[in-house]
Order: structure tokens, then C-alpha cells, then sequence
């Protein structure tokens, strides 16, 4: 593979000095994260690398694409291949930003791949020379990305240095088969996509392009960090992508547990749901109060700076038939809100008028200056503007965006569709009632198409849901953020990444196929982690007793006298502990979750950086030939520790030299972490 860095010129792309003006300082922020790109590639050898972009939701993550793409054709790569989700619209919209992104740079997607002659004979005679690239748009279907294999084939990219994007590459690319294979224990064929883009074996797009660096890209990685790590995609090196200026995220929404402290959320009923899908129910309450805010505030929005096709988003389930029936109740209540405003001397008139109003004050109050339209004008703006509403349906008979949208106000309805990948520009209220009994943390986390680069449209915005999908939102927000300042302080730790999450919530990371169970450890509150087999006999269980005792001597003075009661310790020196307290090869998982558990858990405000050591001799008798099937801790000295704010570090000494005991004969040392009763649950996959 040949070594980019004697050819970093800067030339083809941003030679140009209005764009290097424009984009300046975001080419010194991509620059950063091409060259962490370049450096994989370059210490690859004949692998094929694969690492992470992790942004936010909505942030701009196909920019980034388009940035560091652009900074790529400068450093001499010649195949930029984009991969997507496979909905057309989306397609078409990646395939524009690349297009308008890249001037100069030819860009091909479908259309182009369905007359490959022309294009081949093209290609073949220009991308040999200097400052010739190709950028490929490419949706993750099987059909599709055999035509891309072929098409590759035929320009002879097997010759030339890539760099391929997985747009969402937590979705459609993980091997759907792993789950059954860790289950049944047998050797089931990797899923069609996996293979069309992974295979060693098979025609693949890794086989057509040996030269390459391949860069998942999204704001959900769960089901990436919980791949095994032999796996074609579990990332050997992540990025942190920051959001630009004006995003608006979690942070905004769900950062605090009590919702009622948000002026930009209002809960509904936790039956909601059940009255919005019930065919011979009126519209729930709920859904009325988002729709009357978002008429108000659209319209007061665009009065003020001109009508721009805003947007209300009800997300109510999967079903298409209740996207139907949503869609209907939506068209009543909104030709009845015209009817009603337009009869004065009707008794619902002053009603309405006193509803509306209390929206309109709403949204003034959030602005410190003087409203430049009264009540009367934005009465009278909807009355003339609202007949020109559009209600469109989005999901698998009708996928994207609206074909027509409304230059003023849009309903859009739907289920999965409106989620992954979908920019809903202009969005200015989000009603969620979508309540599954078990929620995927990633699938839900896609779901907030209320975050975005909104900023200017905040004082507008407000979100309608219930307090139990509020909660989970705030624990997936509190997971996100903690796995990203786990990344920013141990980026050379990729091994370790540990994902939280609520059981209790009903959350769980990821889909269960796309992940080796088998390999997958859990801790839950308050429960206990030992490894299942200590090292018992000498000489090596008496080095590791001196040594441990040494430690504790240094940081415990009283250890032997006061070991039961303990001493707050900082989790380095926990860790220090834990790491000389080797344990024998079969019990090398579960003492490395030891470890990663507690140098995540410092990452974690609300643990904070200390852990809980504790100490105590134990006459525990040899029952499993060396093996520790179950934790010592019961009792008052459990019901302690799970009281903790902190993990507990208990280290027990155990008179192996009672022959009673039926030990080895040497006195040896292991440790048990007892997690504090706090609400995270921890997957891990320790592989």
C-alpha cells in the first residue's frame, strides 16, 4: 500500500482562495481528521483499516463526508466511495451535497451506473492523471452494490487508493447473522449486504478496492462498540466529530431529568397514544395543543422573516395504517381551527381565541424584544395563510421528503422513515408518541429530528411527548455524552468502550442480531464483578499478595485493622490494584470488565473519579477446583456498597494455606467490584 505523506499537496480542490477563505478554519478542523485518516492508511499494511467518525445527530455529518473527501483528492486519493441508506431520496440528497460540495469533481450515482460504458471509457483515460478523482454515491442495497463491484472492477480500482465512507454505518452494513451464529452455536452465512461490502472470500467492495481506508460515519455507534473485536466493523480508531455553531441537541432538550423545567418540551398523557390510534377517538389533547403551537409560531416566524416551508413532525408508530389515520385527524382538527376562526359568532370562536393566545404569549415571552406583530395580525395571517397547509405521510409507500411542500406550514407524519438520515429544515414542532415496550437506544437516538442546526428558529420550537419517552431521550442524551468523554480522554483505548444505558427505562443499546451475545457482558446495578478464577497456586499467588499488600500498605496504612470499614481511593489507584492482582487466562474477561468498568465510570460525573476499597481476610472453601462460580459479598456488606454513589473495591485475602480449605496451599488475593444501585446498566464486549 503505497505512503502518502511525501505527496500532501494542497491543490485540485481548495487551491481556490474564496473557498479556502470561506471554509478556512473548518479546513483546519477536517484537516486534523483526515490526516488521523491518512495515518491508518499509511500504517495498514495489506489490511484494509477500518475507523469511526462519531458526530452528533443531525449535526452535519455529510459535510464532514464532503470536507475531508475534498481534503483526501488533495492528498492523491483517487476513489471516494460513499455509501448510504437505502432510500432513494436520500441518495438524491447526499448525491447534490457531494455535487454542489465538490466542484470539479466528478460525482456519480445511479443514473451514471446504468450507461457504465461510457462512464468506464471515461475514467479509465482520466483518473491516471494528476488531479483526477471520482466520487461514487452508493446506496446499501444488493442490487446496487454488485453494479458498483462491477463498475470498480472495470475502471481498474483494484490500482488506486480509496477512501470509502458507510454513511450510518451502524445500520445496514453490520452482519444481521451474528446474533443467530452466537446463539445456535452454528456456522451461519454473514448476511447479503455484510458480504457485498466486507467479504474476503466473496466478490465484495473491500476485494475491489484492496487499497483502501474504510470510515463509518454516525451519531448512533452502540451496535459498532459491541462488535467482536476481530470484526470487519468494530473501529480501531474513532474521531470525534464537533457540531458546528448554532447546533441545538440533547443538550437543549434532555439534559434534565425533570422535564417540567424545559420550556421547549411539553408532556402529554402516557395514554396519548392509545386515543390518537383509536379509529373512533377524537384527537387527543396532546396532539391539539402541538398543533395549535406549531400554527402560531410558524406563523408568527413567518411574518417576521418571510414564509420558508415550516415543518411539524408527528411521529405516532410504525404502522402505516396509523400514519393514515393520524394524517386524518390532523386534516380535521386543522379545517376545523380554519372554520372556527373564521366564524366569529360561533361559541367555540373566544375558546379557540383564549388557546391560541396563550401560544402566542408563549412565544413572545421567549424573545426579549418587543413583538412586531399583535395577536389580532397573527389571527388574521392564519385565517388567510392556512388554507395553503399541506399534510403529507412519509414512510415505505411514500419515502422523503414532501414532493410539494407547503411554503407555509407542513404536517408530516410517519414512522422509521422519518428518522435515519432525514434533514427536516425548518422544524419547528416534534410530536413523539412512539412507545414500544423495548427500545433500541440507536433506532430512538435517530429519531430526534428535532435537533439540528436550529438555533435561529429556537424561540419557535417545542417538543410534545410523555414522560416515559422523555426519559428514555435523557438517559440515551446521558449515554451519548458519556461514552463521548470516555473517547476524548482514551482515544488509544478502543478496546474498552463500554456502552450505558436503562434497563429499567426499557432501553437496550442495539439490535440484538447484529452482535455476538456470547461475547457481550452486562453489569447491572448493584451487581457483582470477580474474576471466575483466581491464581491459587505458588510461586506466582505469593508475588501477586506481596505486591498487592504493598500497595494497599502505602494507600491503606491500616488495611488489616480497618479493612472492613475502607477508604475513599481514587479509581487510578483501584485500577493499579486490579491490574497487579492477575488473574488466570480463563478468567482474562472477566478481570479486563473490571477494568474497563471502573476507568469508564471516571469518565461519569455522577460517579465521579474515586472508588470505595474495602478489605477483609475470607475463609472461602474450594468447591469448584479453583474456579469462583459466584461473588463473596452478601448482607449488610452488599446492602453498603450498593448504597454507594461510587463502585466498591473489595479485596479479599483467602487463607488458601488451610488445608481445610482445600486451596493449593498458598494464601492468594482476587478482588470483587460491587457497582453502586444506580440506574446505568453497562454492556461491554469483551471479545
Amino acid at each position: 500500500m503505497p505512503n502518502f505523506e511525501e505527496a500532501m499537496t494542497v491543490d485540485p480542490v481548495f487551491s481556490d482562495k474564496s473557498l479556502k477563505a470561506e471554509h478556512g478554519e473548518e479546513v483546519k478542523k477536517f484537516s486534523e481528521i483526515t490526516d488521523q485518516i491518512i495515518t491508518a492508511f499509511n500504517n495498514a499494511g495489506d489490511t484494509i483499516p477500518t475507523g469511526l467518525l462519531y458526530g452528533r445527530i443531525q449535526s452535519g455529518k455529510t459535510r464532514t463526508m464532503i470536507m475531508t473527501s475534498a481534503l483526501a483528492i488533495d492528498r492523491k486519493f483517487k476513489v471516494i466511495l460513499v455509501l448510504t441508506t437505502d432510500i432513494n431520496d436520500l441518495v438524491l440528497q447526499t448525491y447534490n451535497a457531494f455535487k454542489k460540495g465538490l466542484p470539479g469533481v466528478k460525482v456519480i450515482s445511479k443514473a451514471e451506473l446504468n450507461d457504465m460504458d461510457g462512464e468506464v471509457e471515461l475514467l479509465k483515460s482520466t483518473l491516471p492523471n494528476e488531479g483526477n478523482s471520482v466520487v461514487i454515491i452508493c446506496s446499501k442495497g444488493p442490487a446496487i452494490l454488485q453494479k458498483v463491484i462491477t463498475f470498480l472492477g472495470a475502471i481498474g480500482a483494484e490500482q488506486l487508493p480509496a477512501l470509502i465512507f458507510d454513511d450510518e454505518g451502524d445500520q445496514a452494513t453490520l452482519d444481521t447473522s451474528t446474533g443467530r451464529r452466537s446463539r445456535t452455536g452454528t456456522d451461519v452465512e454473514p448476511s447479503k449486504i455484510f458480504s457485498l461490502i466486507h467479504s474476503r472470500d466473496l466478490a465484495s467492495l473491500k476485494r475491489s478496492l484492496p487499497k483502501a481506508i474504510f470510515v463509518s460515519v454516525t451519531g448512533t455507534p452502540q451496535a459498532l462498540f459491541l462488535q467482536n473485536r476481530d470484526s470487519e466493523t468494530r473501529p480501531a480508531f474513532i474521531r470525534l466529530i464537533p457540531p458546528g455553531k448554532g447546533y441545538v441537541g440533547g443538550d437543549v432538550f434532555f439534559a434534565n431529568e425533570n422535564p417540567a423545567s424545559n420550556k421547549y418540551i411539553l408532556i402529554v398523557d402516557e395514554d396519548e397514544v392509545n386515543e390518537l390510534l383509536g379509529e373512533e377517538d377524537d384527537i387527543p389533547s396532546g396532539l391539539a395543543e402541538a398543533i395549535d403551537f406549531f400554527v402560531v409560531s410558524a406563523t408568527l416566524i413567518g411574518l417576521e422573516r418571510g414564509w420558508n416551508e415550516y415543518n411539524m413532525l408527528a411521529h405516532p408508530s410504525l404502522n402505516r395504517f396509523d400514519h393514515s389515520l393520524v394524517k386524518r385527524k390532523i386534516t380535521t382538527y386543522v379545517n376545523d381551527l380554519l372554520r372556527i376562526l373564521n366564524d366569529h359568532e360561533s361559541e367555540d370562536y373566544a375558546r379557540k381565541i383564549k388557546q391560541l393566545r396563550k401560544v402566542y404569549d408563549e412565544v413572545v415571552a421567549r424573545s426579549t424584544k418587543t413583538p412586531p406583530f399583535t395577536m389580532d395580525e397573527v389571527i388574521m395571517a392564519i385565517k388567510r395563510t392556512l388554507p395553503q397547509r399541506q399534510v403529507f405521510v412519509i414512510n415505505s409507500d411514500r419515502r422523503g421528503p414532501a414532493q410539494s411542500p407547503s411554503r407555509s406550514y407542513n404536517f408530516l407524519i410517519g414512522g422509521n422513515s422519518v428518522g435515519r438520515g432525514l434533514a427536516i429544515k425548518n422544524l419547528l414542532v416534534t410530536y413523539y408518541t412512539r412507545s414500544p415496550r423495548s427500545a433500541q437506544m440507536d433506532t430512538m437516538h435517530q429519531h430526534a429530528r428535532m435537533f439540528g442546526y436550529r438555533q435561529k428558529t429556537l424561540q419557535y420550537t417545542k417538543v410534545f411527548l410523555p414522560t416515559t419517552l422523555y426519559t428514555r431521550f435523557y438517559w440515551i442524551h446521558n449515554s451519548d455524552n458519556a461514552m463521548r468523554k470516555f473517547i476524548d480522554k482514551h482515544s488509544d483505548d478502543m478496546e474498552a468502550i463500554i456502552v450505558p444505558t436503562n434497563r429499567g427505562e426499557g432501553l437496550r443499546p442495539t439490535r440484538n442480531n447484529v452482535i455476538d451475545l456470547g461475547n457481550v457482558d452486562i453489569i447491572l446495578p448493584g451487581s457483582q464483578v470477580h474474576p471466575g478464577r483466581p491464581i491459587i497456586e505458588a510461586p506466582k499467588a505469593n508475588t501477586i499478595r506481596k505486591r498487592t499488600e504493598k500497595i494497599l500498605a502505602k494507600h491503606f496504612p491500616d488495611y488489616k485493622e480497618s479493612g472492613h470499614e475502607g477508604i475513599v481511593i481514587s479509581t487510578d489507584i483501584a485500577l493499579q490494584l486490579i491490574d497487579t492482582i492477575k488473574s488466570h487466562p480463563q478468567a482474562a474477561r472477566s478481570h479486563k470488565l473490571m477494568h474497563d468498568y471502573l476507568n469508564f465510570l471516571k469518565n461519569i460525573k455522577a460517579y465521579g473519579p474515586n472508588v470505595r476499597l474495602r478489605f477483609r481476610e475470607s475463609d472461602r472453601s474450594n468447591i469448584s477446583s479453583g474456579a469462583l462460580p459466584r461473588g463473596i459479598i452478601g448482607g449488610p456488606e452488599q446492602t453498603d456498597a450498593r448504597e454507594l454513589k461510587m463502585p466498591t473495591l473489595w479485596i479479599f485475602l483467602v487463607k488458601g494455606s488451610k488445608s481445610e480449605l482445600r486451596w493449593s496451599g498458598v494464601d492468594f488475593i482476587y478482588p470483587t467490584i460491587i457497582a453502586p444501585n444506580r440506574k446505568e446498566s453497562l454492556y461491554a464486549n469483551i471479545s
